[in-house]
């Protein structure tokens, strides 16, 4: 858990750094499952941002494990279907 911690606090440091201003300084973060539904999980963390924030996210992280192409099809399928948004994959 510390290590998650560690580098989602990295990323925020690397995203003010690029100039990238104005996030939650205490996002919501959420741990799902890969074989779960995944347009599900994305609307359930939608939600939560939501009733936290009081707005829809403009900006959701998914961090991918190698090889999970079938995941990656889900998320852009669903993202791209209904909000449109610039999408990014970024492979580390």
């Amino acid at each position: 858990m510390r290590a998650r911690i560690c580098y989602l606090s990295s990323f925020c440091s690397l995203l003010r750094y690029l100039g990238m201003v104005g996030f939650d300084t205490n996002p919501v973060v959420e741990w799902h499952n890969g074989q779960g539904v995944i347009a599900d999980q994305l609307r359930s963390v939608g939600g939560k941002c939501k009733a936290s924030t009081g707005h829809l996210p403009t900006l959701i992280v998914c961090v991918l494990p190698e090889g999970s192409t079938d995941m990656y099809n889900a998320i852009k399928q669903y993202v791209g279907a209904r909000y449109v948004p610039l999408f990014l994959c970024a492979h580390f």
